[in-house]
C-alpha cells in the first residue's frame, strides 16, 4: 500500500515549475511523498475560484502576495500549513 501523497498549492502559479521548492520539500520530507499543484489567481482572484476538488485536498499553502482571510482559511479543511514565500 502506497502513501497518500501530501498536496501543496502554490495558488499564485508565479513560479513554476518550483524547482527549488521540490528540492526542499523532498530533503525535509525524508521521502514523503507530495505533490505541488499551481493555480494562477494573481493577486485580485478570490482563493473560492480554487476548484473544490483540489482545495479539499490541499494540506500545505505557499502564498507570496496572496492575503488569505480567516474565510478563505476555511475553503481548505485539511489544511496544515501556510508558508509565506519571499526572501528576508
Amino acid at each position: 500500500m502506497s502513501a497518500v501523497p501530501l498536496v501543496i498549492l502554490e495558488p499564485e502559479g508565479l513560479y513554476p515549475p518550483a524547482e527549488v521548492e521540490r528540492l526542499i520539500l523532498a530533503d525535509s520530507l525524508s521521502g514523503t511523498p507530495f505533490e505541488i499543484y499551481y493555480d494562477h489567481l494573481g493577486e485580485e482572484k478570490p482563493y473560492i475560484d480554487i476548484p473544490a476538488s483540489l482545495r479539499e485536498r490541499v494540506q500545505g499553502l505557499l502564498v507570496f502576495r496572496h492575503w488569505m482571510s480567516k474565510a478563505d482559511v476555511a475553503l481548505f479543511p485539511n489544511l496544515k500549513v501556510v508558508v509565506r514565500m519571499g526572501v528576508g
